[in-house]
């Protein structure tokens, strides 16, 4: 997509004057050159400078056995009973992977791979409220905090075998 661009404006260039000869390599080496990498967080008293460039790096960090676990059983065993239709939350959003939508032997968690609107949920709406995790949400936000939109993203496990689990 860039190459094409840079040919069009070669093009328009080249049509007020013919001696302009613009490479993909010119434009790359002049905006790597004038461009400071992009820091997403700034140095802050709960990350460290290593975990700081790795998220700049990677936009992911993993903070190792944060949630307790009978925290992380609860809100597991809420997105089930929410993906088995035992509970049904006004305004939560629950979307079916449409590749298995139509499908009559997936059924439960593995259909499901987006719940939407968590704030409606109190339960896994929890999870979003928790000290722990705010702890670290500020680095990346700032103080003040606000649920505009939340999601709980499944991935089911195996996803290059998801027919597998399909077959009765």
């Amino acid at each position: 997509m860039a190459s094409s661009r840079l040919k069009t404006l070669e093009r328009h260039l080249k049509s007020s004057t013919d001696d302009v000869q613009i490479t993909l390599n010119d434009v790359n080496s002049l905006y790597s050159h004038s461009q400071r990498p992009i820091e997403y967080v700034k140095k802050n008293s709960h990350l460290s400078e290593e975990q700081i460039e790795f998220y700049n790096k990677n936009g992911f960090l993993v903070i190792k056995n944060l949630v307790t676990d009978d925290k992380l059983h609860r809100y597991k065993k809420r997105f089930e009973e929410i993906c088995r239709g035992d509970v049904k939350v006004p305004g939560l959003i629950v979307m079916k992977d449409v590749s298995i939508i139509s499908s009559e032997y997936v059924t439960g968690e593995k259909a499901i791979n987006k719940i939407q609107e968590l704030y409606n949920d109190p339960i896994l709406f929890e999870y979003c409220c928790l000290p722990e995790i705010l702890h670290y949400v500020t680095c990346f936000t700032g103080p003040n905090i606000k649920a505009m939109h939340s999601m709980l993203i499944n991935k089911p496990p195996d996803p290059d075998k998801r027919w597998d689990w399909q077959l009765p």
